[in-house]
């Protein structure tokens, strides 16, 4: 009996070589598919393609014939020699003038997220997501402070000029339309 496991065994080992050997032939013949020619809409594609390059050089053409280069050196050489001819200015050295300084390029902070928590006392306290860091009024962030936060957004706030940063589009929420 052992010799005749052996060879039911052997027969399984050279099945399964053969249906591996098989299955690798078929995955090569995957791989080494030709490579289509080009489709029907490239052809229109190119084919377009090459009909405004002609376009464009048929106008270069057409101008280029059409223009008089002797009338034009002779306008040239008119307006050069009346320059010559005329009697110098005097210099006069320009006044220069204070220019007003360009106006200050602020960088706003960016909000990421606005969160609504309610406490012991069921007093609502925001905070929000500013430049990667969970932020509530009156926090810095680089030079502005934290004004307010609401669902409308915050309001930043640096010297006399505020602004109102938006909330950003919900991706995520809790909130159960309460």
């Amino acid at each position: 009996m052992p010799a005749t496991k052996r060879l039911i065994t052997g027969g399984w080992v050279l099945g399964a070589l053969l249906l591996l050997w098989y299955n690798a032939l078929q995955l090569t013949s995957l791989f080494d598919e030709p490579i289509p020619g080009i489709s029907r809409e490239a052809r229109e594609t190119i084919r377009k393609w090459q009909r405004l390059e002609q376009a464009a050089a048929d106008r270069i053409k057409s101008a280029v014939k059409d223009l008089d280069v002797s009338r034009i050196a002779d306008q040239w050489k008119a307006v050069q020699a009346s320059k010559q001819t005329a009697a110098p200015a005097a210099e006069t050295k320009p006044v220069p003038r204070a220019l007003p300084a360009p106006p200050e390029k602020v960088v706003l902070p960016t909000v990421t997220g606005i969160m609504k928590r309610h406490d012991a006392n069921g007093r609502e306290h925001w905070a929000a997501m500013v430049d990667g860091r969970v932020r509530r009024e009156n926090d810095r962030v680089k030079d502005f402070v934290v004004a307010q936060i609401d669902e409308n957004g915050v309001v930043v706030t640096k010297g006399e000029r505020r602004w109102r940063l938006p909330p950003p589009d919900v991706a995520f929420s809790v909130d159960q339309g309460q």
